[in-house]
C-alpha cells in the first residue's frame, strides 16, 4: 500500500491518574463492505508518540498505549496509511473503538476517470482533503455539477492536450479567486489566489505579472484558446 495518511480524530479526553497509569490496550474494529478489513495498515497519533498496527483476521488493530501518572492524555487520531481508504463512522470509547473503511475520493480519481478530475484534483491542492473524502463525496460533488461546468472541464481538457502541461486548469482556479488588482494594476495578494498564480508560472515557464489581466494577454499572444470564467460563486 502507498503511504498516505487518512485520519479520523477522536475527540475523547482519557485521563490518566497516578492511580490507574499503565499500558492500555487501545483495539480499533475496521469492517469493510460489512466484513472484518484485513491486513489494513492504522496508526495511532497523538502529539507524544506514533504506533502502527495492521488489523488482522478479524479486522482488529489494538495499540498498546501507556500514559503517563498524573497526566491527561491527548486527543489522538487514527490513521490509515492506504490512499485507497478512509475511516468513517467511527464509534465507542475510551478505549474500544470500531470505524468503516469505505473507499475514497483518491481511490475513485483513478479507478473511474471523469472528464472534471483534473478540475478535482487542481482544487484540491491547496485543501488537500482527496485523501480524507469518501469516493460517495466526490460522486455527489460531481453530480452536483451544471452543464455548463462539464462543458469547461471538456475544453480545459482539450487545451490542455494542446499546451502540454496542467496550466489550464490552474488558470481556471486563478481567474475564480478573488483578484486584489484595480484597473489591471497590482495592488496586493491574497495566500490562494498566489498559490495558484505560482502554479501557472512554474507550469508555463513564464511570468507576464500578477494580475488577470497580464495572462490573459500572454495567453492570446502564444495562440492559446482562451480559458473560460467559472460558473459558480467562488466563496468556499
Amino acid at each position: 500500500m502507498k503511504s498516505l495518511r487518512t485520519s479520523v480524530l477522536v475527540l475523547i479526553l482519557l485521563s490518566a491518574t497516578a492511580s490507574s497509569a499503565s499500558t492500555k490496550r487501545l483495539v480499533l474494529a475496521v469492517k469493510t463492505d460489512h466484513l472484518p478489513a484485513n491486513g489494513l495498515a492504522v496508526r495511532y497519533d497523538d502529539v507524544t508518540r506514533t504506533l502502527s498496527a495492521t488489523t488482522d483476521s478479524r479486522g482488529i488493530a489494538v495499540f498498546s498505549v501507556r500514559f503517563d501518572p498524573g497526566a491527561v492524555a491527548p486527543p489522538y487520531m487514527f490513521e490509515v496509511t492506504s490512499p485507497d481508504f478512509v475511516l468513517a463512522n467511527l464509534r465507542g470509547s475510551h478505549y474500544r473503538w470500531k470505524a468503516d473503511a469505505v473507499h475514497s475520493a483518491s481511490w475513485l480519481l483513478r479507478t473511474r476517470p471523469r472528464v472534471c478530475d483534473e478540475w478535482k484534483r487542481a482544487m484540491d491542492i491547496p485543501r488537500g482533503s482527496d485523501s480524507t473524502e469518501t469516493a460517495d463525496d466526490l460522486d455527489a460533488w460531481y453530480a452536483s455539477l451544471s452543464p455548463q461546468q462539464l462543458a469547461n472541464c471538456a475544453w480545459l481538457e482539450r487545451i490542455e492536450q494542446q499546451v502540454g502541461s496542467k496550466a489550464p486548469w490552474y488558470f481556471y482556479e486563478f481567474k475564480a479567486l478573488p483578484q486584489t488588482c484595480v484597473d489591471g494594476k497590482y495592488i496586493q495578494e491574497l495566500d490562494w489566489t498566489a498559490w495558484y498564480r505560482v502554479l501557472l508560472e512554474e507550469a508555463t515557464g513564464a511570468s507576464p505579472g500578477k494580475c488577470v489581466v497580464d495572462w490573459e494577454r500572454w495567453w492570446a499572444a502564444k495562440g492559446y484558446p482562451p480559458i473560460p470564467a467559472q460558473p459558480r460563486d467562488y466563496s468556499e
